[in-house]
Formats: C-alpha cells, sequence, structure tokens
C-alpha cells in the first residue's frame, strides 16, 4: 500500500513538474480560440506564425498579442464588422528554435531554423495549409500567415501573407486579407498593360459574375446593361457610374468600374474603402460561406447601413495601428 502511495505521488509530481514548466507558455500544435460564430456555418480563419521562439509564445506574449490585434483590425472593418458572429478565428501556435525571419536567399548558409521556412526560398506552402485545416477543422478555412519580421505583404490562393513588421496594418488586413482572400478582389491598381478586350475576355468577366466575382468590373459600357445597372441613379449612390478602368495585363480605358478606380482600398492605400460592387461581393463571399441566400435586393437592403460613413480616409481607424517593440527586426 505504501509502495503504491508513493509510486502514485511520484507520478503526480512529474505530471505537475511538466505542467509546471510549460506554464506560461504555448507549444507547438496548440490552438486558441480568438472569436467565435454564433450565427451560420462559421466562416473559418486561421493565424499561423513563423519565426516565433518560445519567449515569443508565451501566453499573453508577443505573438498571441499581435494576432489578437489583427483579429480586432478584421473585425472593426467595413461589411465584416456587421457579420462578427458568422467568423470563427483560431490561432495556431509553432514555436521555431530560431527566433525571426530574416531573408537568406542570397545566402542559404544562414537560413533561419523556423517552423515553415519564412526567409528561405520557399515557403512551406502545404505544411501551412494542412495546418491551418487541422486547426479549423474543416477544409474552407482562409489563412492569415504572419511573419516575425519582414517578409512582405500578399495573397496567395487563400493565405495571405503577413509581415509583423508592417507599418500599415489597417491598410494590409484590407487589401490583402479581405479584399482578396475574403472577398475575392482583384488590384484596382492599372499596369501598363498590352492586352485587349476580345471574346475570350469578355466570357472571362461574365462567367466570374455568375459566381460572385469580378463584379466591379465590366466590358460593357452602357448604363441599361452595364453590370451594376441597378445602382445608377439610385439614391444614396450618386457616386456610382461608369468609370475607365484596367485588370492586370488589359489596357486601360478598355474595361469599366463603378467607381473611380483609384477610390478604392484595393488601388489607393491612403482610402479605407470598398466600392459599392467590391461591397457587394463581399457580403455575397460572406453569406455564401455562412449557408445564407445572397440575392441583389438583400445587399440593397443590407447597404444601407454603408451610406452613412462619410470619412473614408484613414481618419476613423487609425487606432487600429500599432506598432510592437517586441517584433523581430534583425538587429
Amino acid at each position: 500500500m505504501n509502495k503504491l502511495f508513493l509510486a502514485i505521488m511520484a507520478i503526480g509530481i512529474v505530471v505537475l513538474h511538466s505542467c509546471t514548466n510549460n506554464d506560461g507558455y504555448y507549444k507547438t500544435g496548440d490552438v486558441i480560440n480568438l472569436h467565435r460564430h454564433t450565427v451560420g456555418n462559421g466562416i473559418a480563419i486561421v493565424f499561423i506564425g513563423d519565426g516565433f521562439d518560445r519567449e515569443d509564445c508565451q501566453k499573453g506574449g508577443v505573438y498571441e498579442d499581435n494576432c489578437r490585434k489583427l483579429a480586432e483590425v478584421f473585425l472593426s472593418l467595413p461589411v465584416i464588422r456587421d457579420f462578427k458572429d458568422y467568423f470563427d478565428i483560431s490561432l495556431r501556435v509553432d514555436v521555431s528554435n530560431e527566433r525571426g525571419v530574416r531573408n537568406c536567399v542570397d545566402n542559404p548558409d544562414k537560413c533561419p531554423d523556423n517552423a515553415y521556412g519564412s526567409g528561405h526560398p520557399d515557403l512551406k506552402w502545404n505544411k501551412i495549409r494542412s495546418n491551418a485545416t487541422l486547426a479549423a477543422g474543416k477544409n474552407d478555412r482562409s489563412v492569415i500567415f504572419v511573419g516575425n519580421g519582414m517578409i512582405g505583404g500578399y495573397a496567395m490562393g487563400d493565405v495571405a501573407v503577413y509581415s509583423a513588421s508592417e507599418d500599415h496594418k489597417l491598410y494590409w488586413m484590407m487589401h490583402e486579407f479581405v479584399g482578396h482572400i475574403i472577398g475575392r478582389m482583384p488590384d484596382m491598381y492599372v499596369e501598363d498593360g498590352q492586352g485587349h478586350v476580345d471574346a475570350s475576355v469578355k466570357t472571362t468577366i461574365d462567367n466570374q459574375h455568375l459566381v460572385g466575382e469580378l463584379s466591379m468590373l465590366d466590358w460593357r459600357s452602357q448604363p441599361d446593361s452595364v453590370f451594376w445597372k441597378d445602382f445608377i441613379g439610385r439614391e444614396g449612390y450618386e457616386k456610382v457610374g461608369i468609370y475607365p478602368s484596367g485588370w492586370y495585363g488589359i489596357v486601360f480605358g478598355e474595361l469599366f468600374t463603378c467607381e473611380p478606380h483609384n477610390s478604392t482600398v484595393m488601388c489607393n492605400h491612403i482610402a479605407a474603402y470598398f466600392t459599392v460592387m467590391e461591397r457587394y461581393q463581399l457580403w455575397r463571399q460572406i453569406q455564401t460561406r455562412a449557408g445564407f441566400p445572397a440575392t441583389l435586393d438583400k445587399f440593397i437592403e443590407y447597404d444601407v447601413v454603408n451610406l452613412k460613413e462619410t470619412d473614408w480616409s484613414w481618419a476613423p481607424y487609425k487606432s487600429l495601428d500599432w506598432t510592437d517593440e517586441r517584433i523581430w527586426t534583425g538587429k
């Protein structure tokens, strides 16, 4: 009896010691729930970080804190803020052996030993996506990949890449993640395209309209046939018209958009603004993923709330940007 009691006590001491050692720190594979849906199917968003070492992954530490702040920015943005209850936001922890995501493409002998290869010639995209699926518990999820340092900012498929040292977090979140990933919107800054609108381009745009994409672009230019004709002349939508635009490789002016192409955050990093058809597309994507019908009439009924906005500059959102001296800078 005494030996059994001592053995149990020894096991208890070992378990307690283990918990004590790990207390205050997350470990690789831990998933933290930042926000839970209460309406619809639950639109899953997963944060995954790279270049965050054990000290960064303390509970309440730099990794968790910055991801929580990013989630707050996301939930504060136009359209998103009106459907907060549709989203599940999770944070997966991956403890890197080495801190930072410095670029070693030109010096491969000094590549950081981190979790997903940030700074290496290629990210471990399959690992990122499979671990995001595990964290979300479903295949339909969108990913914010956070690098501890400067790894650029861009969107690829269902993953938006974010640098924790990014100065304009609002712009990154609104353009890269909400715009490209959640809303499936194209860039509206126009490059020096040489291509022309032919039958193939027209068919592509028409087909995209059918599935709720490229809603802000059309090859038509007549008020009674352009894709956003229902908003032209409608009260509250005085800015809506037919404006020249381009689309990646297409010559500027051969396509058209619903509001000046440089008025949107998808073109202009100063404007925290989505045009009416960008709002419509974002709203439709959200409703569809949440499992609700998404008709134009329902959108018009909803969009009244967005017409009350009077200042689409940075001013109303400046408090959403922050700096954190704990982020790795390479120094």
